[in-house]
């Protein structure tokens, strides 16, 4: 008799002790972070390994991210980041702007390695504008990026 009741409490231990790690794993959260190009998501790789790796669909994930990109330029490098849950089938996805080096090379003239002054406001507008923020922390941001890229002119044309 004994013998059965413990049986009995070890299968209904470990039927708990089952679904609190199956809860545990609803509960936990992962994270993929990767910089897409805006409106050019395929299954092909890197982008499909990636994707499978974090158990997400290539067929659900692809169609939604160029649709949200679609206002983008095609192109544009995207930071993204995919929220799911470690089980979940669901993803959130979150789009961030363009970084400052990359609108800073947009405007950047190839040849010479100069950079005229309307078209970085142009770049500080648009980032300040996507942000929601005031000009001169924007400003800043792009200045002290330049810092970095050894710009040697800025040509102010009127």
């Amino acid at each position: 008799m004994k013998h059965t009741l413990k049986c009995l409490r070890d299968f209904f231990l470990d039927k708990q002790r089952e679904k609190a790690k199956l809860e545990l794993e609803m509960k936990m959260i992962v994270t993929m972070r990767q910089i897409i190009p805006a409106g050019e998501a395929t299954r092909d790789s890197p982008l499909g390994v990636i994707l499978s790796q974090f158990h997400i669909s290539h067929a659900d994930f692809c169609p939604d991210f160029n649709s949200k990109t679609a206002q983008w330029t095609p192109g544009i490098p995207l930071t993204t980041r995919v929220v799911k849950g470690f089980r979940a089938k669901e993803y959130k996805l979150y789009l961030s702007t363009p970084s400052v080096p990359f609108l800073i090379d947009s405007v950047i003239d190839e040849d010479t390695n100069k950079l005229q002054i309307a078209s970085l406001y142009d770049a500080i507008r648009f980032k300040s504008m996507i942000l929601k923020k005031p000009l001169k922390p924007t400003a800043c941001m792009f200045l002290s990026t330049l810092h970095s890229f050894h710009i040697k002119k800025i040509i102010i044309r009127r």
